[in-house]
């Protein structure tokens, strides 16, 4: 009895081995893909010369996820600029037709500002006007 326990439980360790390997083969392509993200990385480096909203600071590893966030929650915003410390929002007067964060300005120390256009936002903004 005992031999036969321990094949049946061989056979059977085998078994779930296999369907945990098909579980996970099946499942990596979508753990490598990553999701779509509602954030359009502005090109070139600055902040937007109209629009401002408010500012924040966030000294965290995590501080551009942070100011993302922080446009989230500020009404109005569509564009988030970060420098590694200091979160600068930004939103637009779309009954002008502007587009948010259209031009940049990038002098001094806002050369190390990164942006973000929240593309559901502005699309809001701009249905709005």
């Amino acid at each position: 009895d005992g031999e036969r326990l321990g094949r049946a439980l061989r056979v059977a360790g085998a078994r779930l081995r296999g369907e945990a390997l098909e579980f996970y083969r099946a499942l990596l392509p979508r753990l490598l893909s990553a999701p779509p993200t509602p954030w359009e990385r502005l090109p070139g480096a600055g902040t937007c010369t109209s629009g401002f909203l408010a500012q924040a600071d966030f000294d965290s590893p995590s501080g551009a996820a942070l100011c993302r966030r922080f446009c989230l929650a500020t009404r109005g915003c569509a564009v988030a600029a970060f420098n590694g410390h200091c979160c600068m929002v930004y939103g637009a007067s779309f009954s002008t037709g502007d587009d948010v964060c259209a031009e940049r300005n990038s002098d001094g120390d806002r050369a190390a500002y990164v942006g973000w256009r929240h593309r559901l936002l502005a699309a809001a903004g701009a249905v709005a006007a």
